[in-house]
């Protein structure tokens, strides 16, 4: 296996891996932004939002 079959495999992979986990870390940097948006002592930092366990 030369270097160019080598990244293509690993792109396949890392692809792979990116469609599986996106919805996960974007809603997990969603829930981070709101809870840095909303002030601490607010009704909506305290709401839980369910987040999909894999």
């Amino acid at each position: 296996m030369n270097r160019a079959e080598a990244l293509k495999i690993g792109k396949i992979i890392a692809d792979r891996w990116w469609r599986a986990n996106y919805l996960t870390i974007k809603t997990r940097q969603n829930i981070e932004r709101m809870k840095k948006a909303t002030p601490p002592g607010s009704n909506e930092s305290q709401t839980k939002i369910p987040i999909r366990r894999l």
